[in-house]
């Protein structure tokens, strides 16, 4: 739309990204900007991140406060993403004190959301806490919300002060005055400074396709300092950030010992999902109880990858014969307005079997597999249920 408006210039960020590619080459003559997210074009300026840097700074701050001598990392999923911000982190700390245990866990593979479990978070905490871990940096949105309900709690029980270290933004801002005291810093993406980097370059007329990084030097990621608990460090957090500053300084991936969270108990009530690439079958709908837990058993025995599980339907008056109408979606673009994808519980991965823990609240829910094709990603409607 607003490239059709006739904007010059249109910055978009993280999940727009497959509009921004779209309608890049829809509008060969407007500038783009995607924040956060890589989009490949002839006239699209992609800023990412460095997590790892910031990620660093994270670590060096973690080693100056620990009282234990371990520390610990929490992250939404064991993937690469995520997996810089816990090289960072490690990095930093061994930098440090190279005497400090940095110990790492991820929410099990069977939770569904793992990026909006903050009662996930808070197992996370204890557990790390369980093993030592007086600082614990999370990478986890909602999630680690729940590290630092556990960081509170565990210190009024016992009287020990721990510290939490957030991501993304200022976390300390946005706490309440029970979490605030234990909120050490955050690891913040200065998505302000791009947009002006952005906006700057092209006003001057240098804004150029391709992606740019912004690491510690370009001041695209840093750590939080409300609350003053880093005062104290800021000559050795400025030491690091010169470190860093160095095209020559290289973070490692992360080696630290990994601590395997319990897997969430399997529900008695069981739906039976079973895709062959062409026939996508969902066996058990009946039983499922609007906010009641239930285990997904997914066999998927197509030539690749597939997600299984129930998309919302926000349009309560499409019938079942509506959602077979349309099987391939090209891009985010094409996704029908009435499916909110951002809700959707299931799983995605490779051929094989497995299962999930699945809630639904209230509203109707489409039953799918969906796979991906070279024209894009075919969806198999299975059945279309109502909740609540």
């Amino acid at each position: 739309d607003a490239a059709a408006a006739g904007f010059d210039l249109i910055i978009s960020g993280g999940i727009l990204h497959a509009g921004i590619a779209e309608a890049s080459a829809d509008y060969p003559d407007t500038s783009f900007v995607q924040i956060d997210m890589v989009v490949d074009g002839p006239n699209v300026t992609s800023y990412v991140f460095a997590q790892n840097e910031g990620s660093y700074l994270a670590g060096v701050a973690a080693a100056l406060e620990t009282r234990t001598g371990t520390v610990g990392f929490l992250g939404g999923m064991n993937i690469p993403i995520i997996n810089e911000f816990r090289a960072g982190f490690e990095a930093g700390v061994r930098a440090t004190d190279p005497t400090v245990t940095v110990l790492a866990t991820y929410p099990p593979e069977t939770v569904t959301t793992p990026f909006a479990r903050a009662d996930i978070g808070a197992q996370a905490g204890h557990l790390l806490m369980d093993q030592g871990a007086d600082v614990v940096f999370a990478a986890a949105g909602i999630t680690g919300w729940g590290v630092l309900d556990a960081i509170a709690e565990r210190t009024d029980l016992d009287g020990t002060h721990r510290w939490y270290i957030g991501a993304d933004i200022d976390q300390y801002l946005v706490t309440d005055d029970r979490q605030r005291p234990h909120v050490l810093t955050s690891m913040v993406k200065r998505v302000d400074e791009a947009v002006h980097q952005a906006i700057s370059d092209f006003v001057d007329g240098e804004l150029q396709p391709g992606t740019r990084v912004l690491g510690v030097a370009e001041g695209g990621v840093g750590l939080a300092a409300s609350g003053g608990f880093l005062d104290q460090h800021q000559a050795a957090l400025d030491a690091a950030t010169a470190t860093l500053a160095d095209p020559t300084t290289e973070i490692p991936i992360a080696t630290g010992p990994v601590i395997d969270m319990p897997e969430e108990p399997l529900p008695a009530t069981e739906v039976i999902v079973t895709f062959d690439g062409e026939t996508c079958d969902f066996a058990g709908l009946e039983a499922i109880t609007l906010d009641e837990p239930f285990a997904l058993v997914m066999t998927n025995t197509s030539a690749g990858d597939a997600f299984i599980g129930f998309i919302p339907v926000l349009d309560e008056t499409l019938t079942f014969e509506d959602l077979q109408q349309r099987s391939v979606v090209g891009s985010a673009d094409d996704v029908p307005d009435h499916f909110d994808l951002f809700r959707s519980q299931g799983l995605a991965g490779p051929p094989g079997i497995r299962s999930v823990v699945v809630t639904l609240d209230a509203g109707h829910w489409g039953a799918f597999c969906t796979t991906a094709t070279d024209e894009g990603n075919v969806a198999y409607p299975a059945a279309l249920i109502e909740l609540g």
